[in-house]
């Protein structure tokens, strides 16, 4: 887990230094105990790994935390997504569920392979742990037992789905690689704003690098 660690720490640094907006909307790490404290109604586990990840930070700052309508937020942990809190996850599931559950079952009627191999996605196991813009999530797939590591898939509201990377380790090796290489970068408009922009094609590159098993069913 040192290497995956090393990751995550490498991300902040680069968002601290060209994105101190996003690095200040870093939410404090919860506690192991805290995040049982969450997860503890799902069917379902996650992997070790997860908990490591909402142990560094428990996600972003959402626009309107008070609000009775969420309006996602315009923090980013990489390119157009940003990083969902522990309860904003859970809260964001329940509005994505029948529409992932309808999803998965016509591929499941309609396509062969991964889709019936997992049953993970057989019985709807996830929690979307990334988004962008409430239409694009990047989910995170459970399981009946504990494992170390699971894919993650991707869902877009308008109909699609697919796996996207290997496991949240894999992930976060990819955006800090990205991030190393310049696939990911700033760009700066006249005024001095700043957002994260992506070279797709040596994102693309890195990512079947990283993740060659997701990069089957992409």
């Amino acid at each position: 887990m040192l290497e995956f660690q090393n990751h995550l720490n490498f991300i902040g640094r680069w968002l601290k230094h060209h994105q101190p907006d996003s690095y200040a909307a870093l939410e404090p790490g919860l506690s192991r105990s805290e995040l049982d404290y969450f997860l503890e109604p799902f069917p379902f586990l996650l992997p070790a790994e997860c908990y490591e990840l909402y142990q560094w930070h428990d996600g972003m700052t959402p626009l309107d935390m008070g609000s009775d309508i969420y309006n996602g937020s315009p923090y980013q942990l990489f390119p157009g997504y940003t990083f969902n809190p522990i309860q904003e996850a859970i809260d964001l599931r329940s509005n994505i569920f029948e529409s992932v559950e309808n999803l998965l079952l016509y591929k499941m009627r309609h396509e062969e392979g991964i889709w019936i191999e997992h049953s993970g996605l057989l019985n709807c196991y996830f929690l979307p742990i990334f988004t962008l813009d409430l239409k694009e999530h990047i989910c995170l797939l459970g399981t009946k037992e504990t494992v170390e590591r699971s894919y993650l898939f991707k869902f877009f509201s308008e109909g699609e789905i697919y796996f996207l990377y290997d496991s949240i380790s894999s992930m976060m090796q990819t955006i800090a690689a990205c991030y190393k290489v310049g696939a990911y970068y700033n760009f700066k408009y006249p005024d001095g704003d700043k957002e994260i922009r992506c070279d797709k094609n040596l994102a693309e590159e890195i990512r079947i690098q990283y993740n060659p098993n997701a990069a089957l069913y992409s």
